[in-house]
């Protein structure tokens, strides 16, 4: 196989990547440009090595446990994750409430680990997923503490697409609401990426004070109490400063004990 022609597979692979549902062969020709006996003949190769399922009914196809397998190793080999889990339970013993780690991923973020909470919600927070960084309170906190030149750069590439009535769309508004929570420590969203949904989240920092994941909790709007939002914050912070500091860095900025 050529440079070129492995391009192409992987390019056909990576359009998976972006969306939970299950592809077409015309719809990923329509994506890519490829034409559609090309795009077949790769997609028929992947099935065949289990990195992708089709349907027998349909003929959609839909990633199989051959990538499953191959992404769980990223999980597997980092540390953050090994030392989050204990974190993330306690925290959702603490809240009753669901609790997330996320990590960049291009100009999106990804649940890197999830914990599930007895209030559980269907928020599309599942382990893997891509959610939009403008309209989540894990991508608000992973924006607010990068640097401006590398925030700007990724938010020129990012549209600000609105999810449901209350997601930020004026660049304007988000850049000053970044501003406060580069301040303040955490970001809260109430109904921005999904109806019913408000999240609530915190930095995890590591070696060199550096920003390298979001912990937050996720739950129904319908339990969210402003008068508590105070003590959840605090709990999160205490969270997060015990899984930043076993992660090299030299001290929490946000927090009673920073």
């Amino acid at each position: 196989m050529s440079l070129k022609s492995l391009e192409t597979a992987v390019g056909v692979l990576a359009t998976f990547i972006q969306s939970d549902a299950t592809r077409s062969v015309t719809e990923i020709v329509e994506e890519t440009g490829l034409k559609k006996s090309h795009v077949s003949k790769i997609l028929k190769t992947f099935r065949e090595a289990g990195l992708l399922e089709q349907d027998p009914v349909t003929m959609r196809y839909a990633v199989g446990m051959g990538l499953f397998v191959l992404g769980s190793r990223f999980a597997a080999r980092q540390a953050m994750a090994r030392e989050a889990l204990p974190i993330m339970r306690q925290l959702v013993d603490d809240t009753s409430h669901s609790a997330t780690l996320s990590i960049l991923y291009e100009t999106s973020i990804m649940h890197l680990m999830a914990v599930e909470g007895p209030l559980y919600i269907d928020g599309r927070w599942r382990v893997g997923t891509l959610r939009p960084i403008h309209a989540t309170a894990a991508g608000k906190v992973l924006l607010a503490n990068m640097q401006p030149p590398a925030r700007e750069g990724l938010l020129a590439r990012v549209t600000l697409k609105a999810f449901t009535p209350l997601t930020i769309t004026d660049p304007a508004a988000l850049s000053a609401q970044l501003m406060d929570i580069g301040k303040t420590g955490f970001a809260l969203t109430r109904g921005e990426s999904a109806p019913g949904l408000s999240a609530i989240s915190v930095p995890i920092f590591a070696e060199n004070s550096k920003v390298v994941s979001a912990l937050s909790i996720i739950m129904p709007d319908q339990l969210f109490d402003e008068e508590k939002i105070a003590a959840v914050r605090e709990r999160m912070f205490s969270a997060a400063r015990s899984l930043s500091l076993k992660l090299g860095a030299p001290t929490y900025p946000f927090g009673g004990m920073s």
